[in-house]
């Protein structure tokens, strides 16, 4: 065979291919069949196939291989090439919004009378220009230089992608193209729409900029113009909070749109000028906590570990525990997910829950199941890492209240909280760097049965039987971490407390020898049978209770 025909036959070859005309006879022939494919959607369906990415917006895809953070194989680059080439739709018809030009396919119909606009091409009209607001004008972001829109079939997991503009024919410009049937009907082409415009405005700020938290950004767009987030992110938020402990900054692109969190965050606490800044500083190329943490820094008197922190609490109030005082949207999601649940004292776990990356956070529930003195808390993480804790205690009636652990630099720290009234606590680890990669850690739990203070004796007796006066003392054999007391007096046993004195009564006592006390309650009335307990309050302000004794005053003569 000449080498002109040699050459032919290829040309043929490598046509059919491209064109999609491989015959199921020629397929079954040839023995290393390709897949090359024909349309937008095969093109879509394939690249999430050799991606192993399934999220709905193919973007992060596209910009993950054209920045060799994913493998380009010839796979890739034919589909690729499909889905940036620039093809005329059947039936199309087109119309200018936004000085942007949307193209889409009809149906034909009576050709003599004029066709409706789809309402999917109506709805990313709006979802554009409602982003453009939200970025352009409030964000003060560079705006997007929008060449088209296309609305075409990408099938049935693909909502969208954004054409950069160096793939694009008019050099300058970018262009968005949209599944033209989205899964959510109206609302979710306005998301969609909304979201690829986000990456557009990415793209126009900076092209290095990390894929996986220009997704996150996205998202919380797509979110933040539709006014809540759709099943699709709830789903990816929940994924997200089920693997916090893997590091807010594991790679890959699994937990980019759960990354959206992230930023609903930064806007609830810190504002809208946080997630500028924060878009900002990754646009520089620094790492991604280096950039979340100046960006933190520029905006407040926090840096990232104490961002951490809060954030680590609005994770955990989710699912049955939202409040409404955290994420909008908290009672939707379906957590929080525990590393333990440990019922009782007392209780050890020794490197046994999953390991922790760096700036990834795991909450224990504790639930002690006793009343009486205190529970001791230790904590020790691998050398290694920095750590970070703290405890949530929820009462019996549901009121929160976090206590710091002092964790030293070598990962081992501690804290004793008061038993009385408290239904569980949370323990809530944090990792804050260093180490390579998760590391573990191990606590226990004690109980200590004198804090934060053990009484010899407790007692209330009429000081002047002409008035209504009572005498309240009390003796301490051992006191642990108190600032000082309350006279607590009640009416009825199980009713409402009062506070008779009037400010902190000092702890004088230690550990080692008995100390003792007495208040004069000038307001009891006569006739009246009173209640009295003492109240320890420690250095963390928490409470602990005596308890109780009994005073039956004689009616006025």
């Amino acid at each position: 065979m000449s080498k002109f025909a040699r050459k032919l036959g290829f040309s043929l070859v490598f046509a059919l291919g491209l064109t999609g005309a491989w015959t199921a006879d020629a397929g079954a022939r040839a023995p290393f069949p390709e897949i090359r494919p024909a349309t937008r959607a095969a093109a879509a369906a394939q690249l999430h196939a050799e991606l192993g990415h399934d999220g709905a917006c193919l973007t992060v895809g596209v910009d993950s291989i054209r920045r060799m953070r994913q493998p380009r194989t010839a796979t890739t680059r034919r589909a690729t090439t499909v889905l940036q080439s620039r093809r005329a739709l059947p039936g199309e018809r087109s119309l200018e919004a936004h000085g942007i030009l949307f193209r889409f396919e009809t149906v034909p119909a009576i050709p003599e009378l004029p066709q409706p606009t789809p309402a999917a091409v109506d709805a990313a009209i709006d979802g554009i220009g409602a982003a453009r607001k939200l970025l352009v004008d409030t964000l003060e972001l560079p705006d997007a230089e929008i060449g088209e829109v296309l609305l075409t079939e990408l099938g049935d997991r693909v909502d969208g992608y954004v054409v950069p503009a160096f793939a694009y024919a008019h050099h300058g410009f970018q262009r968005i193209v949209l599944d033209v049937t989205p899964r959510s009907g109206a609302a979710g082409a306005r998301r969609a729409a909304a979201h690829q415009f986000s990456h557009a405005v990415v793209h126009a700020l900076s092209p290095g900029l990390p894929v996986e938290w220009a997704e996150a950004f996205a998202t919380w767009v797509a979110q933040t113009v539709e006014g809540q987030p759709d099943e699709f992110t709830l789903a990816g938020y929940d994924d997200r909070l089920e693997h916090m402990h893997l590091g807010l900054f594991e790679p890959g692109l699994r937990f980019a749109a759960g990354n959206g969190l992230w930023f609903t965050f930064l806007e609830q606490d810190y504002g809208m000028p946080a997630i500028r800044l924060t878009l900002e500083e990754l646009a520089k190329g620094t790492d991604a906590a280096t950039a979340l943490d100046l960006a933190i820094r520029r905006v407040s008197t926090d840096d990232l570990a104490t961002a951490l922190r809060e954030f680590h609490v609005w994770n955990l109030l989710v699912g049955p525990r939202a409040d409404r005082r955290h994420f909008p949207f908290a009672a939707q999601l379906d957590g929080p997910w525990f590393a333990s649940d440990d019922v009782g004292l007392p209780a050890l776990s020794v490197q046994s829950n999953a390991a922790v990356g760096p700036f990834g956070a795991a909450h224990v529930l504790l639930r002690p199941e006793a009343q009486d003195g205190g529970m001791t808390i230790q904590f020790e993480g691998d050398f290694a890492a920095e750590w970070a804790c703290d405890v949530l205690l929820v009462s019996d009636s549901g009121e929160q209240r976090r206590v710091p652990v002092d964790v030293s630099p070598e990962g081992r720290g501690g804290v004793t909280v008061p038993l009385d009234g408290l239904k569980e606590a949370v323990l809530l680890v944090r990792h804050l760097g260093g180490g390579e990669g998760p590391q573990r850690y191990t606590y226990a739990v004690d109980h200590e049965k004198a804090y934060p203070f053990e009484l010899a004796s407790l007692e209330a007796f009429n000081f002047d039987e002409r008035d209504a006066s009572v005498i309240v003392q009390w003796e301490t054999l051992a006191e642990r971490d108190l600032i000082g007391f309350n006279v607590l007096r009640y009416r009825d046993p199980a009713g409402p407390a009062t506070t008779i004195n009037p400010i902190w009564i000092p702890a004088l006592g230690d550990l080692a020898q008995p100390t003792a006390y007495h208040f004069l309650d000038e307001t009891a009335e006569t006739g009246v049978s009173y209640t009295y307990r003492i109240q320890g309050i420690t250095r963390d302000g928490l409470a602990g209770l005596s308890e109780p004794v009994s005073l039956a005053l004689a009616p006025r003569r």
